[in-house]
């Protein structure tokens, strides 16, 4: 049988053992006294054999087979149920005919339709004369476009405005008149009897109450209005809280043409300098030493044209309003911050501001041009008025239209 591991174990141990032992007898111990030490014996080792135990053999019984339990009997599966749908016929209806009877409209009676003319120059109905509704541009011989409304002169000689109609300013008396102009709350006008009559801000007398006597021009500012008499003499009136004049002030000389503004006013002088007065912290009271045939003021600025059809302009030049243009004109009217000219070939040039297209005129042929606060108008050679700008909101750069009946 063959020697198991442990048994070669303990075989190699032993055989380690002898032969140390073996070598430590060559040299033989003395005592401590010098006698010579006990020597044993040597021991021969004997190499052992270890026989393994032998286990009894195991019988191993032959392997059982695995009994098989036999499965349960279930019940038989219950027969699923099968729908059987039987179609029912659908009852039939009977068929409906519809008949569509034609019903004739009832017959209205005819309606008159009677069509009103409005007359955009009075603001009320046409007296039922006329049937039409065309409308036509009335035609002027003079325009005045003041801070928010505007005037004109039609050719039968009457005043028709536009534009904004606090304190009446824009509602002008019935009558004949040959010049007008529109101030800033307040209209005045020249009529044939060479008389002034002014309308609108009803609360300060001193600006509707124009002295007595004949003139032959008129010019209205914002709180002041002054007058060339026939006599060529300059007078003024005003609200004395807000004029730059006393009421009814004067001035030594005569004068061929008069402008009023804001605080400041200016006339032409028969030898044609031009004398200035009031609020001068821009300059704009402070000419230049030229010959002048007219002069305009605006806000903080005037302008004049020069005898020799030139454009010169003087004060507030911060949007350029006090910088014209070069070449020949025959008219210059100064707005708030802009100004407007009549060229010698009839055509328009602007300048300063341009915050609404107020500088900005149409093409075209005219013969007058008048500037208003950021709006203007100009009166075209067939007499008809056309306005370009801010129109405020009230219609003052739309100048009026009139039934062609009335």
């Amino acid at each position: 049988m063959p020697v198991s591991s442990r048994a070669k174990l303990v075989i190699t141990v032993s055989l380690l053992i002898v032969a140390f032992l073996a070598a430590c007898g060559d040299d033989e111990p003395e005592s401590v006294d010098g006698t010579a030490a006990y020597t044993s014996p040597p021991i021969e080792a004997t190499p052992t054999t270890t026989t393994e135990p032998t286990l009894p053999p195991v019988e191993v019984s032959p392997t059982a087979a695995p009994t098989t339990t036999p499965a349960p009997t279930l019940p038989p599966p219950l027969a699923r149920p099968v729908a059987v749908l039987t179609a029912t016929p659908e009852p039939t209806l009977p068929r409906v005919i519809a008949t569509a009877t034609a019903t004739s409209e009832p017959t209205l009676p005819p309606v008159e339709v009677t069509s009103t003319v409005i007359d955009s120059l009075s603001g009320t109905p046409d007296d039922g004369l006329g049937d039409t509704t065309e409308f036509e541009t009335p035609t002027f011989t003079s325009i005045s476009a003041g801070e928010d409304h505007a005037c004109g002169i039609t050719a039968e000689g009457t005043v028709v405005c536009w534009g904004y109609d606090g304190f009446s300013r824009a509602t002008p008396p019935d009558g004949s008149f040959t010049s007008v102009s529109a101030g800033g709350y307040h209209t005045c006008g020249i009529t044939v009897e060479n008389t002034i009559v002014c309308w609108g801000r009803y609360y300060t007398e001193g600006l509707r109450t124009p002295p007595g006597g004949f003139f032959i021009s008129v010019s209205a500012g914002r709180d002041s209005t002054c007058g060339i008499r026939n006599d060529s003499k300059v007078i003024c009136w005003s609200n004395e809280s807000f004029a730059p004049m006393p009421r009814s002030s004067s001035f030594q000389g005569t004068f061929t043409s008069f402008s009023i503004g804001r605080n400041h006013g200016c006339g032409v002088r028969p030898d044609s300098t031009v004398f200035c007065w009031g609020a001068y912290e821009a300059g704009q009271s402070s000419p230049p030493d030229m010959s002048f045939t007219s002069v305009s003021v605006g806000e903080a600025h005037s302008c004049g044209i020069t005898t020799d059809s030139a454009v010169a302009c003087w004060g507030d030049n911060w949007l350029d309003q006090s910088s014209p243009p070069v070449g020949s004109f025959i008219s210059v009217s100064a707005g708030a911050e802009h100004n407007c000219g009549v060229r010698t070939d009839g055509t328009i040039a602007c300048w300063g501001t341009n915050y609404s297209g107020e500088t900005t005129p149409p093409e075209g042929k005219f013969t007058a041009v008048s500037c208003g606060a950021f709006y203007s108008c100009g009166l075209k050679v067939d007499g008809t008025v056309v306005c370009w700008g801010d129109d405020g909101g009230y219609g003052r750069a739309t100048p009026p239209m009139r039934s062609a009946a009335s």
